[in-house]
């Protein structure tokens, strides 16, 4: 009998360490998921932040060689030679007009 009585009180020992434990693991656990996501979520927002200035900064990049192109030497060069080109054939053709006209 007093074996017995021994051993439910050091069976409810255990309980209430058992319970002790489980419930400082669950204390631990919350504030562990707590400070995880709200790590994650600074994260996002610095990543988010990254990826928009990173977004205006190519645009701009962009822009400024579209104007680069459009303004280079090279592709004045190549519309002049065009305009020339379509000069030359303009007055070859009203050339060719002319002397069929008096041909005629």
């Amino acid at each position: 009998m007093v074996l017995n009585q021994e051993f439910e009180k050091e069976l409810s020992k255990n309980k209430d360490y058992k319970l002790k434990l489980e419930e400082e693991f669950q204390k631990k656990r919350q504030e562990m998921e707590q400070f995880y996501y709200g790590e994650l979520e600074k994260s996002r927002a610095v990543l988010e932040k990254t990826r928009g200035e990173l977004e205006v900064e190519i645009k701009d990049k962009f822009k400024e060689l579209e104007n680069k192109k459009t303004n280079s030497p090279c592709s004045s060069a190549k519309k002049k030679k065009t305009m020339l080109r379509n000069i030359k054939k303009k007055k070859l053709s009203s050339m060719n007009t002319g002397i069929r006209k008096t041909l005629n």
